[in-house]
């Protein structure tokens, strides 16, 4: 019986000795991203954000009008946005989801014609209380994104104002 019991032991410990090399052998496939962000300690292999890991803030004050018999919704906003980043800011992006609807916009979906519209339209833009003139040297629009670059780079751990007027006129 105590013959029995080595080799069941035995052959306990084999197995566990093989899935441990098993497990070391067959690690997950990982992106250079999240290499990267290994590297900078942004993200720690338990899935955690790691010691390194930040979040910028933006606090938004909003107020919007709707005409019915318009379609016209038009907005303005007031952004407290804060970089928490290690980084200096120098554009702030702004996605305006509605220009998915703007007329030649690319989409991965067709879409109706009649649905289709001039997307959102923005009057006024100030950084810190400087309006941007927005005529004759707008932000950088691409289909779905406001790029701004700012006149003045924003520091790791400094806040930006951002005043915001727009509009946008849905299809029926």
């Amino acid at each position: 019986m105590n013959y029995r019991f080595s080799i069941s032991l035995a052959i306990v410990f084999l197995f566990v000795l093989s899935l441990n090399s098993y497990s070391q052998q067959s690690s997950l496939y990982m992106t250079k991203e999240l290499k990267k962000a290994y590297a900078k300690g942004t993200r720690s292999f338990d899935g955690n954000p790691g010691e390194n890991y930040f979040q910028n803030r933006s606090d938004y004050t909003i107020n919007v009008e709707f005409d019915p018999y318009t379609r016209l919704v038009s907005g303005s906003e007031k952004i407290s946005y804060t970089n928490n980043s290690p980084d200096t800011l120098k554009r702030v992006i702004i996605n305006l989801y509605a220009n998915i609807l703007k007329k030649g916009a690319t989409r991965k979906k067709t879409l109706s014609p009649e649905d289709a519209n001039e997307g959102v339209t923005v009057s006024k833009l100030s950084i810190n209380g400087t309006a941007l003139d927005l005529e004759n040297k707008p932000p950088y629009l691409d289909e779905k994104n406001l790029i701004i670059r700012l006149p003045e780079p924003v520091p790791p751990g400094a806040k930006a104002a951002f005043e915001i007027d727009w509009s946008y006129t849905f299809q029926g």
